[in-house]
């Protein structure tokens, strides 16, 4: 991973994991728990099969200019139910007491990744969607490291993935973590968790979720490049939607509990978990209104991070994806699935990212920032350096603006501006986050549209 300075936002060197901890990767999508220790999923690969690693690590102590990877842990290794054909993943979910790895249905083949990798090729034959095997979740303990057994959908398959895995885990010494509950989910697809928490007895996981993992091998630089009108919106049309959904687990099973029972007991949730035979088989609620397909799904869910992760929340931003890109900002109110959207055409949208405010007393009390993009054609391929716009939007509403000021901010560059003065602007981000808010309590700007 690269390191980066956090106050001049200069690209510093390498960073590798492998010399600290022995995992081959690592997520793009970390998690911080209150104490400050970061939390990560990495994978390793040897005779003794192929893992899925949860990673912590601690906080830094004082300031210091290096790399503080040295107390780094391996806190528990899930053996993958193939070795060969490991599960894709992107992200994890994570709650104040516990530490979930999906095990979705989107396969690696561990044999032609290596030869494709030798050979130059694309990677993108590489994967496989293979729904009959269901969706698996690990649910670990993150201060013991006791992780829950692996399940499938069939019975068989069940008795015999479960054998082998205790084998591996017995190797490497984990065997006494396991625990006797073992959830599972028809097939589903994931790339982004929104939040998961605790509650009465009960594990929220609220993510974004599509029925066919297929998708993943869809977004080629060929289908990208097609040529928008009818060939681009074919290949949009045979895309699956990436909606928010939520599964609910009970922490505690009970051998005496009736099969084809619903454990779930929250009142305000239609998830539910059944105790069968072989586990505890979950469906998902559905967290939007039928308003939401307009915009085509959503996807990159952000939070209010610092202050209701792992927590109890109401509120998640997203990009829309009303077409091959992104090209709406949507709010959901999870009490109502109350939608709201900004959208305008010709321009496509960016993950957004959620600030609140210094002094915030609600959840959503912040701005919401996202970089805007304008294309265009430009004959010469040549891009003129200019100014940073800042364009106020008013759907999204936030409570700080409605009390303060007419307008949210969304941070953008001018179609024509390089995306390296940009990268050299950022550098002024942090202030101008902490300023807007000094800012939208003296004045309206002069100029509504440009600083």
């Amino acid at each position: 991973m690269r390191k980066i300075d956090p106050q001049s936002l200069e690209t510093k060197e390498k960073v590798d994991w492998s010399q600290y901890i022995a995992v081959n990767a690592a997520t793009a999508h970390p998690h911080y728990d209150r104490e400050g220790a970061a939390y990560n999923l990495g994978n390793s690969y040897g005779r003794q099969g192929h893992f899925y690693n949860i990673i912590r690590v601690p906080p830094g102590e004082g300031s210091t200019d290096g790399a503080d990877l040295n107390g780094a842990e391996i806190l528990c290794s899930i053996p993958a139910a193939n070795s060969r054909k490991p599960s894709y993943y992107h992200s994890f979910a994570m709650s104040e007491n516990y530490v979930v790895f999906i095990e979705q249905p989107v396969k690696l083949d561990v044999l032609k990744f290596m030869l494709y990798r030798i050979q130059g090729k694309s990677l993108d034959n590489v994967m496989s969607w293979e729904p009959q095997l269901g969706t698996v979740f690990h649910v670990v303990d993150r201060r013991t490291g006791q992780a829950c057994q692996c399940f499938y959908t069939s019975a068989l398959q069940s008795l015999f993935d479960l054998s082998r895995s205790s084998s591996q885990a017995t190797k490497r010494g984990y065997t006494d973590s396991l625990s006797k509950t073992r959830y599972y989910a028809s097939a589903m697809f994931t790339l982004h968790q929104i939040n998961a928490y605790e509650d009465s007895g009960h594990l929220i996981l609220d993510m974004c979720c599509g029925d066919d993992g297929n998708v993943i091998g869809d977004f080629t630089v060929e289908n990208l490049r097609r040529a928008a009108g009818e060939e681009l919106d074919k290949f949009y049309n045979s895309l699956c939607t990436n909606l928010p959904r939520r599964y609910v687990l009970p922490l505690e099973v009970k051998e005496e509990e009736p099969n084809d029972q619903n454990l779930i007991n929250l009142p305000n949730t239609t998830a539910t978990a059944m105790k069968t035979s072989t586990g505890v088989f979950c469906t998902h609620e559905n967290l939007y209104s039928d308003d939401l397909l307009e915009y085509g799904g959503l996807e990159f869910p952000q939070i209010n991070y610092t202050h209701y992760n792992a927590r109890p929340y109401r509120y998640f931003y997203a990009c829309g994806f009303g077409h091959v890109f992104g090209d709406s900002l949507l709010k959901m109110d999870l009490e109502g699935k109350k939608l709201k959207v900004w959208r305008h055409p010709g321009l496509f949208t960016s993950e957004p990212v959620f600030v609140p405010a210094p002094d915030a007393k609600d959840e959503d009390d912040g701005v919401v920032m996202s970089v805007i993009i304008t294309p265009r054609e430009v004959s010469d391929h040549k891009f003129s350096s200019g100014r940073i716009r800042l364009y106020r939007f008013l759907p999204l509403d936030l409570p700080l603006y409605r009390e303060r000021a007419p307008s949210s901010w969304f941070l953008t560059p001018r179609p024509s501006q390089s995306w390296a003065v940009l990268r050299y602007q950022w550098t002024s981000l942090v202030e101008l986050m902490d300023c807007s808010m000094k800012w939208a309590k003296a004045k309206e700007p002069t100029d509504a549209n440009e600083t």
